[in-house]
């Protein structure tokens, strides 16, 4: 059940781009006792991480570089 529960963070924080861990923790709080249970205990270091580079993708879009931008594949 908790990786579900990790599953489902994820892919809400990849579809409302979520870029803080408070906000996703105060989104928790008041919507799912199973996410904040996860949140709370659980894989931390992931969802920062996630969390992370969510908020680093935006400030480049932001900039106007795409990932797929910066790849350089010979």
């Amino acid at each position: 059940m908790r990786y579900t529960k990790l599953k489902d963070i994820t892919l809400f924080v990849k579809k409302t781009h979520i870029t803080s861990f408070a906000d996703l923790t105060y989104y928790a709080i008041e919507y799912s006792d199973d996410w904040f249970d996860v949140l709370a205990n659980h894989n931390t270091l992931f969802l920062n991480k996630l969390i992370d580079s969510e908020w680093q993708k935006n400030l480049s879009n932001t900039q106007g570089e795409r990932f797929w931008d910066t790849l350089y594949l010979d």
